[in-house]
């Protein structure tokens, strides 16, 4: 995941990066689960 694309995302707050190349852990906001089903 780059920086631009959780720029680009509104709904993900925070960001981490957890063990290996590309697992993150993401901190996001929606207004309901078919928002969050669709993100």
């Amino acid at each position: 995941m780059t920086n631009k694309l959780v720029e680009f995302c509104a709904e993900i707050l925070e960001c981490y990066s957890v063990s290996g190349e590309c697992d993150y852990l993401l901190k996001i906001v929606e207004k309901d689960m078919g928002s969050y089903e669709t993100f």
